[in-house]
């Protein structure tokens, strides 16, 4: 492989919204990086709780930092401005709750190459306690091309479709945005980019670590309605190009999007009939699914959800109980 990276800046986008409580700890974990040649491009939206007056503090405690002050426009909307202001060859995107490892962008761009646009690293969840979740399969390190990246796009355990674990050559987004408006705004956008880049390099090391807030599972049925009409998105564009090897793992994502409404009706307003219509759907996939690829808990989740409504909402209940004890 023919390194490339070495003098390029990286620019390092970060969407602030109302984060005052973890914004410092997500900018120092940046600043720490080893590859030092990175913009951190803070882009406030519209933040009501201090956190635009913080971003204007550590722009002058810090050369690398630029602050951009925007009405409030949403995750997309923010992340489109920085890529516009980004100077960097390559660019990554980092939530202001989150924190990175200090060889964060260097386990990234030492992958990248003239025909690597795109390199991804392992992540985690990381909780208030101080607990990590791992989630990702250990052991990885792989250039994963065409439909094959399409494949593991959508399998749990992998890179997964988050924008965060992720470095990007930056001219991919030339033609390609964040859907302003939209949730699950990554879904819209990392079929199609993985698509333009030809494939995607992942090491599955954990660099990333991803805030897990806890709180209302019942906020998050818009969310995940959302969710489901994304994941609905790629199975489409799959079926349409006729990408076979992948379909599988679409319908795969695509259920698992449905049993997330499910759950939060579950713990919430236990709307029967909506959780009735849900179960209907994700048994229409059945045809299409396929359970390879899946973790042994992921498995039986989905067998026990076809299978056996009861038990199911049972097992459910229990885990959502020891999640919120975290």
């Amino acid at each position: 492989m023919i390194k490339e990276y070495n003098g390029n800046l990286v620019s390092i986008v970060v969407p602030v919204y109302n984060v005052k409580k973890y914004l410092e700890k997500c900018v120092e974990s940046i600043l720490q990086q080893t590859y030092k040649k990175i913009e951190i491009i803070l882009v406030d939206d519209g933040s009501t709780d201090g956190s635009g007056k913080l971003c204007d503090k550590l722009q002058s405690e810090h050369k690398d930092i630029v602050v951009i002050h925007k009405e409030n426009g949403g995750l997309s909307e923010a992340r489109n401005y920085g890529i516009e202001k980004a100077k960097g060859r390559y660019i990554c995107f980092v939530d202001s709750d989150d924190i990175v490892a200090e060889d964060y962008i260097k386990s990234m761009i030492e992958n990248m190459s003239n025909t690597v646009k795109i390199s991804a690293c392992g992540y985690c969840q990381l909780y208030d306690s101080g607990q990590k979740v791992k989630i990702n399969y250990e052991g990885i390190n792989h250039f994963y091309k065409g439909i094959d990246a399409q494949k593991y796009l959508n399998i749990i355990g992998y890179f997964n479709v988050s924008a965060c674990n992720k470095l990007f050559d930056k001219n991919l987004f030339r033609d390609i945005k964040f859907p302003v408006g939209k949730k699950s705004e990554d879904w819209y956008v990392m079929y199609k980019l993985i698509e333009k880049a030809g494939g995607i390099y992942y090491n599955s090391e954990i660099k990333y670590f991803y805030r897990q807030r806890i709180g209302s599972i019942t906020k998050s049925i818009n969310v995940n309605t959302e969710a489901i009409d994304a994941a609905e998105e790629v199975f489409k564009y799959y079926e349409e190009k006729k990408w076979y090897k992948a379909i599988p793992y679409a319908a795969q994502s695509l259920a698992f999007a449905y049993i997330g409404v499910y759950n939060a009706y579950l713990c919430g307003s236990n709307d029967r009939n909506q959780m009735k219509k849900i179960r209907k759907k994700v048994s229409r996939l059945r045809k299409e699914l396929t359970y390879d690829e899946l973790s042994k808990t992921r498995k039986v989740q989905l067998l026990l959800f076809l299978n056996s409504k009861c038990i199911y909402n049972m097992v459910f209940k229990i885990f959502d109980l020891k999640r919120k004890n975290r």
